[in-house]
Formats: structure tokens, C-alpha cells, sequence
């Protein structure tokens, strides 16, 4: 579950990212790493990262509260 949380908050800051415009701030012009931190923020986005997650989440939830 620890490791969902961490790709959950990696998708969420990478789409701050993008809101507050960091690759022009920084002055990023290599087309590889713009391609990585991505240039258009969109609410959805990170609608869609929690929803896709949710289900990883509540599965190992519910596996570690399986008894063997």
C-alpha cells in the first residue's frame, strides 16, 4: 500500500507541476524530460491517478486483513 501512496503522490505533485507552469519557470527546454514532467494540468488528471489507485489500495487492504 506504501508504494501505491508514493505513485499517487508522485502523479498529484507532476500535475502541480504542471499547473504552476515549472518546466517555464525552470527554463526546461529538453524535449524528453518536458515529455516526463508533461505541460497541460488538468483537474481530471489527478480525478483519474485516485480512482485508478482506489481499487490497488482497498485490495491490498483487504488481502492484509486475510488470514492464512
Amino acid at each position: 500500500m506504501k508504494a501505491a501512496l508514493l505513485v499517487l503522490t508522485i502523479a498529484i505533485a507532476s500535475e502541480i507541476s504542471q499547473y504552476y507552469k515549472l518546466n517555464e519557470y525552470l527554463n526546461i527546454t529538453n524535449r524528453v524530460l518536458l515529455l516526463f514532467i508533461g505541460n497541460s494540468y488538468d483537474i481530471i488528471d489527478i480525478l483519474a491517478y485516485i480512482l485508478g489507485i482506489l481499487p490497488i489500495i482497498l485490495i491490498e487492504k483487504h488481502r492484509s486483513n486475510e488470514t492464512y
